[in-house]
């Protein structure tokens, strides 16, 4: 397995795991369901645009502190 493949890979076990509690912050912060899916498919494109050059962030799950 190549480092694509295993980037690959946890991008979208972070996704299966992350995308729900994601469009449901968003949601709730935007009142626009919609637009919440948007901005998470934008998230999910850019980590398999910048994960495979920038590596996997040690916490890619991570949750904003309020």
């Amino acid at each position: 397995m190549t480092a694509t493949d295993t980037t690959r890979r946890t991008i979208d076990a972070v996704w299966r795991i992350e995308s729900a509690r994601l469009i449901a912050g968003l949601t709730r912060m935007l009142r626009d369901v919609g637009l919440a899916e948007e901005l998470s498919q934008d998230a999910l494109v850019a980590a398999l645009e910048q994960w495979p050059r920038t590596g996997i962030p040690d916490n890619p799950g991570a949750r904003a502190r309020a």
